[in-house]
């Protein structure tokens, strides 16, 4: 691991970096709360394998309206592990997981439950 050359402490830069990276991280969220609890915006985070297109990003910002009544917040994430599908999350709401990966997770534990195969599968 490279040395900080400024405190020749190995792996400072990287641990500091991550700790600023972690208290960035709780201020937005605390500061979205705040703006959410003020002007009652709902923030809402969406998930997806590959990035949306407008249309998409549109028809997902009337159905989060239509589902709440207020003014969203869209936040999207990038997250190719899910294979597919979509997660919607909305602060201090239901979280709707309709991605691929859930849904092969369901389809694993039916068989698992039907063949009694347990985690073999």
């Amino acid at each position: 691991m490279p040395t900080n050359n400024a405190t020749g402490k190995s792996g400072y830069v990287d641990e500091y970096s991550r700790e600023l990276l972690n208290q960035l991280e709780l201020a937005h969220s605390r500061l979205q709360a705040l703006i959410d609890e003020n002007d009652q915006t709902i923030s809402v985070t969406v998930t997806t394998a590959v990035p949306m297109d407008a249309g998409l990003r549109l028809k997902v910002m009337a159905k989060a309206q239509e589902l709440y009544h207020a003014k969203i917040f869209l936040k999207e994430r990038i997250d190719p592990s899910i294979l597919g599908g979509i997660i919607f999350e909305a602060t201090n709401r239901k979280r709707y997981d309709a991605s691929v990966r859930a849904q092969l997770g369901a389809m694993k534990r039916s068989l698992a439950a039907t063949y009694g195969g347990g985690d073999s599968i």
